[in-house]
């Protein structure tokens, strides 16, 4: 017997988690869709893992391109976490959120606590979702502050 899938959902979302943003893709073909975890896999390797939609427009081009960024967002960024978040966004989101390009081609959304830029590794299906590994070919802490968290189906902050 299964769980039904709004318990499984409520029940999970008990996990508090951090809040990024995948992007992928170069030039006219930039995507990206708010995750709320990834995992390291490996130090030696750098793996990481992440899952994505199998609808997903990011996961298509992650597949062709074999390459995406992960962009670590801060406590100030939920507006970002929306947008990625929400079936349409504009076609400029690219330059109205002035992105830079990074290291392997994918976009890099500017203010992020951390960045990781991946090389897709290998994928496998599970359920309605794609789970992605990928080496981390660059990464860097890019600023102070803290991460924007995912509690119970809202946005939340760490209290300190």
């Amino acid at each position: 017997m299964s769980v039904d899938a709004m318990t499984y959902r409520q029940v999970v979302g008990n996990f508090a988690t951090g809040v990024a943003v995948v992007t992928s893709g170069s030039g006219e073909d930039c995507h990206g869709v708010t995750v709320n975890s990834f995992t390291s896999v490996s130090l030696d390797p750098t793996l990481l893992l992440v899952c994505l939609d199998r609808a997903s427009r990011s996961r298509a081009t992650i597949m062709d391109s074999g390459v995406f960024n992960i962009n670590v967002l801060r406590a100030d960024q939920e507006h970002v976490s929306r947008l990625f978040a929400a079936k349409e966004r504009p076609a400029t989101w690219y330059e109205d959120l002035h992105c830079e390009t990074g290291i392997l081609g994918a976009p890099l959304i500017p203010g992020c606590l951390a960045y990781m830029e991946c090389h897709l590794s290998e994928s496998h299906e599970a359920g309605d979702h794609t789970i992605l590994i990928a080496e981390v070919q660059h990464a860097r802490v890019a600023g102070e502050g803290e991460p924007l968290l995912f509690f119970r189906a809202k946005y939340a902050q760490i209290a300190i």
